[in-house]
């Protein structure tokens, strides 16, 4: 009898354990998953301060621009080559997030070919400026999740998210493009799209609308690297 008892307070002591382990578990599973989120949330924060609004004067008026990614701390920004055709020179300014103040720029080089200018921007201070990396050439990956920061609609610094719906469209020789399911729109032209390490995987550059479809294409980091090396060995 007494081993019967002993063995009946042993159950219902291992019996009362049991959600307290189940309890433990479910905290070690969401540890992680809110360090990831937290993680993902900074990383595309610092991508956000790193796009920029490129705006500019035509005739003397000044127009809604477009948006553009700050490359590096001394003041270079890629954005798309149709956002400035038609802006007056020496007229582009670029504006930060956080910062009030507008920015003179000058182009450096366009490629019509790639769609795709490189912009200079003027007496920067280097302090508390954020700019991306690119990724990896090749890294690329059909279902991928992307990231586009931009300003659609003059609605700046939106984020929108979406997977790689297709590697390759059109032809090597003419700069294929991308194509993803993030939504895009005018404005959003010259934006980066990053990956989840906040890597630029490419240039925002055009979408094609339907009444009930958005297509949105996007330049490969690959094509942006070899525009920025030709730049570099013209020099």
């Amino acid at each position: 009898m007494k081993k019967l008892f002993t063995t009946c307070l042993i159950s219902l002591m291992m019996i009362g354990t049991i959600p307290t382990l189940l309890n433990s578990h479910h905290s070690n599973i969401d540890a992680p998953k809110n360090h990831l989120k937290k993680y993902a949330e900074s990383i595309i924060e610092h991508a956000v301060k790193s796009t920029v609004v490129v705006s500019y004067m035509v005739e003397g008026h000044e127009r809604a621009g477009a948006s553009g990614v700050l490359i590096s701390k001394n003041g270079y920004v890629l954005t798309a080559a149709h956002v400035i055709d038609h802006a007056d020179k020496k007229s582009i300014a670029i504006n930060f997030r956080d910062n009030l103040l507008d920015y003179d720029a000058i182009v450096i080089a366009k490629s019509k070919k790639y769609d795709i200018a490189l912009l200079k921007i003027k007496n920067m201070t280097k302090n508390n400026v954020h700019h991306l990396k690119f990724a990896k050439t090749g890294s690329l990956k059909l279902g991928q999740t992307v990231y586009v920061i931009g300003h659609p609609l003059g609605l700046k610094w939106t984020v929108t998210k979406g997977i790689i719906s297709n590697l390759k469209r059109g032809e090597e020789k003419e700069g294929y493009r991308f194509q993803t399911d993030a939504t895009i729109n005018f404005g959003s032209s010259g934006g980066p799209v990053i990956n989840r390490a906040g890597n630029v995987v490419g240039i925002a550059l055009s979408v094609y609308q339907t009444p009930t479809n958005n297509f949105n294409f996007i330049l490969p980091v690959k094509f942006c690297r070899e525009f920025l090396n030709r730049i570099k060995d013209e020099k």
